[in-house]
């Protein structure tokens, strides 16, 4: 969820002055764009601060290596020494505390430790006051060199459409005819005046997107304008929406790029659990919220715990755009046979869709040849003309070829 970070007004947040911290309603990064006065350098000190955070050392600092460390990015940037003790950001920022030592508040280091927040915060304070910087030098020189670009924030979204009607996923209109930072004013129906929704909730709905894969369009989720979130997530490339339960999933490329742990980039744990991890994302982005499913192969309907996340080419063998292909690359099959024949080889999908069985099903005895035959001929429900390429792979090379059966 995101929160605000307000600070109560410190007229100057200097050595022995805290600034209190609340947790608020509204988008933290939004501070990042309210320094009142000498923007520059502070934005400078703000980027230093958040490439200690991001390297893992402590989100607050003592003056000593504060005006070192720090005095260094700006004097490379053209600003000079640091001539007072933190600025006072306390004051000026509502995201930064002072005292004895001076850096973040403890909840805006955690969320800067999200990839994406962290990339939001770079965006704004390059975008409002060092767009005369060169970023990737800056970036380098305050430890932030593997920097991620920001992925559209809901502000830039929300803007885009601006006098453009929308639907929910129920096909109701709405229509955005203002965009605040904080709030977003949409008419409808029951509202031509236009309704106040927090562009905080919007962007709720965008980090679930790219961290789930598929948002669940209800007030439990996303709050009391729950329909209107899902009709932006809906106008996200690549999102389709569907009913029953009403949801918004990403079916094609993402042009909102999935979170780094949502692409399975990196994955803590042993090979078990990682596989678990793993197979439980992307089962849940194959299924959504639905509790039975078919399998793709056989066509029977099951309960989805047993249905198996099923990489159509190996995973192992994919390369990491294959991986991140989610749409194309997996498919549901049943963990009571379908998947186990699939990945040695008994079954395939030829070009047509159609199901492929091994020749040597009658050497298999009755309970699995049986099976198999029962299969040959079915068309693959995963099977499209974007996953072909992962089916023409297993053909190639996982199949038990022969003369087709299908």
């Amino acid at each position: 969820m995101c929160h605000g970070v307000r600070v109560e007004p410190v007229e100057d947040a200097g050595p022995g002055r805290v600034a209190k911290v609340d947790v608020g309603r509204g988008d933290p990064v939004l501070s990042f764009a309210r320094l009142r006065e000498r923007g520059r350098d502070r934005s400078l000190v703000l980027l230093w601060a958040i490439g200690q955070v991001a390297a893992g050392r402590d989100r607050v600092f003592s003056w000593p290596e504060f005006r070192v460390d720090a005095g260094r990015v700006l004097a490379g940037f053209g600003v000079g020494e640091p001539d007072e003790p933190y600025w006072g950001l306390g004051a000026e920022v509502e995201l930064w505390e002072a005292g004895e030592r001076a850096g973040f508040t403890r909840v805006v280091a955690e969320r800067l430790g999200d990839r994406g927040f962290r990339a939001r915060a770079v965006e704004v304070l390059h975008r409002e006051y060092l767009v005369d910087v060169d970023l990737r030098a800056l970036l380098t020189s305050v430890g932030l060199a593997d920097h991620d670009p920001a992925p559209p924030s809901a502000l830039d979204v929300l803007r885009s459409l601006v006098g453009k009607q929308l639907f929910t996923v129920t096909g109701l209109p709405n229509r955005i005819i203002r965009v605040d930072p904080e709030v977003v004013r949409v008419v409808t129906k029951r509202s031509e005046a236009g309704k106040p929704v927090p562009v905080a909730m919007v962007q709720k709905g965008l980090d679930l997107l790219r961290e789930n894969g598929s948002v669940r369009i209800h007030p439990d989720e996303l709050g009391h304008r729950s329909s209107f979130v899902g009709a932006v997530l809906a106008t996200v490339p690549g999102a389709v929406a569907s009913t029953g339960p009403a949801t918004v999933s990403m079916a094609g490329p993402a042009e909102i790029p999935v979170r780094e742990g949502a692409r399975f980039a990196v994955l803590d744990g042993k090979a078990l659990r990682k596989y678990r991890k793993e197979q439980g994302y992307l089962r849940r982005f194959l299924v959504g919220d639905r509790s039975r499913a078919a399998c793709d192969l056989c066509g029977q309907d099951f309960p989805v715990d047993f249905l198996v996340a099923a990489h159509v080419k190996p995973r192992s063998l994919c390369t990491d755009e294959e991986r991140n292909d989610l749409r194309n690359v997996a498919m549901l099959a049943c963990g009571l046979g379908c998947d186990r024949l699939y990945e040695d080889g008994y079954l395939a999908v030829g070009g047509d869709g159609r199901v492929l069985v091994t020749p040597d099903a009658d050497g298999l005895g009755e309970a699995v040849g049986g099976y198999l035959r029962r299969l040959a001929g079915l068309r693959c429900g995963a099977h499209r003309p974007e996953s072909e390429r992962y089916f023409a792979w297993h053909r190639d090379n996982a199949y038990r070829r022969g003369p087709a059966t299908a």
